[in-house]
């Protein structure tokens, strides 16, 4: 069930990367014979001139061999090119396949459905290289009818030992994504990280092929290992024990993306980041024209507010006769800088001290702070959240949509709280709980399971009876 679950999410990449490499296959094959000549004496010179292109972009594809024939023109300028566009891919995938499932709800539902980690993890993995290898067909398929519309058909065994090469790569560049995706704490994060390192793998290979000093290490870039693969090209070199530390790479790589996947929390990354305290600024700025009262009061805050955010200013009690009456809350409501809120939030004065919003948090559309609350720094919280009265909420903290929280309750830092949890008393630092009353997420997963089983297990002990 997961595998093909898999491949649907993938049906999409898979028939867009496809498509671009099979187009890019088709026309080049196509436009080769258009361009290199019909002597003899115009192909040489073409071929020549491509050495001398091929040494400028050679950041970018290997150097070309022989491209005065149309097999070392497809090894260059279509294979070549192949590693950018799948290699994106597998960032987008890699740093997508857990993180964006996480992100959109599935992964808790998958969990409590009684599907370990590890199968989550070799499913979706398996999926993404059944898509990779449908999509090196169609490429290989289109460029050698390229080839053969153009009267220079490709030999067989050249396109299947690049389509093996490619196929092995794409999966090494998703397991390093993949793996990079169990230490950062959003799909984002992950997709940039993983945009850097698969970068710099890239760059190493392409400029050690013209550097001396940065040779040495080509090695640690899996695209090394697939220059090595040159199945067209006339005289090229096949290394199948290439291929094969690729896909030994691949396999080790996604496994320990899976054991990290396993140790950590839901909602985080594997290492977590330590907020930075940076000292409070105490000077106020010399600039004459932010001693205006509007500029003033905007720079001392220093927060964009979205439309329609309100300060409620008001209480309410009960008189002797059970009639609800007006109590004016008196007390500030103190946004911190680089404080954001969305639309139609409420953020309430204090009827006595203070309520205070730390620097750097997120208050996100329709979200109520109760009076006298107090929300730490960098902290998150997210659509229709709900804090009481005198609520402390520590700092680095993420309330997901629609929690809700009990008056006088203290969250500790670090605290993760998922979607709909209601939380009835206080939270100790660095929990990630779930459900109502919120308890422990992994304890909150099991009791879910077992509820699916409740009928069941009811039918099983009446039975008994």
């Amino acid at each position: 069930m997961m595998l093909r679950i898999g491949l649907r999410f993938h049906r999409t990449g898979m028939m867009a990367t496809a498509a671009i490499a099979g187009l890019n296959g088709i026309l080049q094959s196509l436009g080769f014979k258009a361009i290199v000549g019909n002597s003899e004496a115009a192909r040489q010179q073409f071929g020549l001139q491509m050495q001398l292109l091929g040494r400028q972009v050679s950041y970018l594809v290997p150097l070309p061999v022989h491209p005065e024939t149309l097999a070392g023109y497809v090894q260059w300028r279509v294979f070549g090119f192949f590693p950018l566009i799948f290699g994106f891919w597998a960032l987008m995938a890699g740093s997508g396949v857990i993180r964006g499932d996480e992100e959109r709800g599935l992964l808790e539902l998958w969990l409590a459905n009684r599907i370990s980690r590890s199968r989550l993890t070799a499913a979706r993995s398996g999926a993404f290289v059944i898509a990779v290898g449908g999509a090196i067909v169609v490429a290989c398929v289109l460029t050698a009818f390229g080839a053969n519309a153009a009267a220079s058909p490709l030999p067989i065994d050249g396109l299947l030992a690049n389509g093996a090469a490619l196929l092995a790569l794409t999966a090494a560049c998703f397991g390093i994504a993949l793996l990079i995706a169990q230490f950062a704490d959003s799909r984002r994060v992950a997709a940039g990280v993983g945009a850097i390192v698969l970068l710099g793998l890239f760059l190493l290979n392409s400029f050690g092929r013209t550097l001396d000093e940065l040779a040495r290490v080509r090695g640690i870039s899996p695209f090394f290992y697939y220059d090595r693969v040159n199945g067209l090209s006339p005289g090229g070199h096949v290394d199948w024990v290439s291929t094969l530390d690729l896909v030994v790479a691949a396999l080790v790589l996604i496994v320990l993306a899976g054991f990290a996947f396993a140790r950590r929390d839901l909602g985080s990354g594997l290492v977590r980041r330590r907020p930075v305290e940076r000292p409070p600024v105490t000077e106020a700025s010399r600039n004459p024209l932010l001693r205006l009262p509007v500029l003033a009061a905007i720079y001392e805050q220093r927060y964009p507010n979205a439309t329609f955010v309100i300060t409620g200013h008001l209480g309410f009690a009960k008189d002797n006769e059970g009639r609800w009456r007006k109590i004016v809350q008196s007390g500030p409501a103190v946004l911190e800088d680089d404080v954001e809120v969305q639309a139609n939030a409420c953020v309430d004065r204090a009827s006595i001290g203070e309520t205070r919003v730390g620097k750097g948090t997120r208050i996100d559309n329709l979200v109520q702070v109760g009076h006298g609350s107090r929300v730490g720094n960098n902290t998150l919280l997210c659509a229709q959240v709900g804090l009481a009265g005198s609520t402390e909420v520590g700092d680095n903290v993420i309330l997901a949509g629609q929690v809700g929280v009990a008056g006088h309750c203290k969250i500790g830092d670090g605290v993760i709280a998922t979607a709909q949890s209601g939380i009835p008393n206080d939270v100790a630092a660095g929990k990630v709980v779930s459900g109502y009353p919120a308890i422990d997420n992994k304890l909150w997963l099991r009791c879910v399971a077992v509820f699916n089983r409740l009928p069941e297990l009811l039918k099983r002990v009446r039975g008994r009876e």
